[in-house]
Parts: structure tokens; C-alpha cells; sequence
């Protein structure tokens, strides 16, 4: 989470990124390695006549490869939150804003939506006029309890 304010205009912006382990060229050597030492493996069974465990091996490295790029695409997850003087928006996406959301200032609410099921986070809500959105969902908990207490404050200094 980084902060940036412009004391000249009043405007107040949050960035919120997830924290993604891996790159894309560190996943792409990921599955290189393990491509490599899995055909090995399936070509020393193959070699010995049980050739079945070839496409199985093939099967195994693609399920692999699908959980890295699902990874991947869920570590690109960003939210902007920008506060002027008179509203509030929250753009969301992955590399480029997807969703766009737009609260009048005086009217915006922070709150904490309790989970369904009892071992599962709370949630950051921000709400107005019946309208809601879910601020940082792949944040840390520990980091959402930081993005209120900061929102909270700037929002309470109207």
C-alpha cells in the first residue's frame, strides 16, 4: 500500500497492489525446470516400458502450469483509491483500471463486513447511498486494519 497526497489540490491517493511472490519470467523458469526434470523422469519409465506415465506427466505439468497462471493473474490485482474535496473513487483491475467506482465524500462510510464463516477475514467495505465496494480483498488483514485507520482519519477531516 503506498499514500501520495497533493497539498496544493487537496487530492488524497491510495494504491493498493497484491503481493505477488513470483514474476512472470521467474514462473516461466519455474515450469521450464520442472518441465525438464519431469520429461526426464517420465522418459526413464518410458524407457523401461511403462510408457503410460508419459502422458500423465504431460497431464501433471499442464495442471501446474494453469495453478501458476491463475496465480499470476491474481497476483496483477490493483486498486486506486483517490480522495479530492468533494468524492471518493476506487478504481480496481489488473495493469489497467476494469471497474470504476464513484462515492460523494460527505456522504462515504467505512465499515467492516463480518464474514460468513467464522475462520475467514473481515472485509473493508466502503459504502453510500446503498452502494458498496470491498476495498483491498487481497490485502493482509493486518495491512486493511492500517488502509481504515489511515481512510478513516483523511475521511473524518472533511
Amino acid at each position: 500500500m503506498t499514500f501520495d497526497s497533493d497539498p496544493e489540490t487537496g487530492v488524497i491517493r491510495f494504491v493498493l497492489v497484491s503481493n505477488g511472490s513470483l514474476s512472470r519470467t521467474q514462473a516461466h523458469g519455474v515450469l521450464l525446470a520442472l518441465g525438464l526434470f519431469m520429461t526426464l523422469i517420465a522418459g526413464g519409465f518410458w524407457a523401461q516400458g511403462l510408457w503410460l506415465v508419459l502422458p500423465f506427466s504431460g497431464l501433471e505439468w499442464l495442471t501446474i502450469a494453469y495453478a501458476l497462471r491463475w496465480s499470476l493473474r491474481n497476483s496483477e490485482m490493483m486498486e486506486v483509491i483517490t480522495i479530492d474535496p468533494m468524492r471518493v473513487m476506487v478504481e480496481r483491475g489488473r495493469r489497467r483500471p476494469e471497474q470504476r467506482f464513484e462515492f460523494q465524500r460527505a456522504w462515504v462510510r467505512l465499515s467492516w463486513r463480518e464474514p460468513r464463516f467464522r475462520s475467514y477475514p473481515r472485509n473493508l467495505e466502503l459504502r453510500s447511498h446503498g452502494k458498496q465496494v470491498v476495498l483491498g480483498e487481497f490485502l493482509p488483514e493486518t495491512e486493511r486494519k492500517k488502509l481504515m485507520q489511515e481512510l478513516g482519519r483523511i475521511l473524518k477531516n472533511q
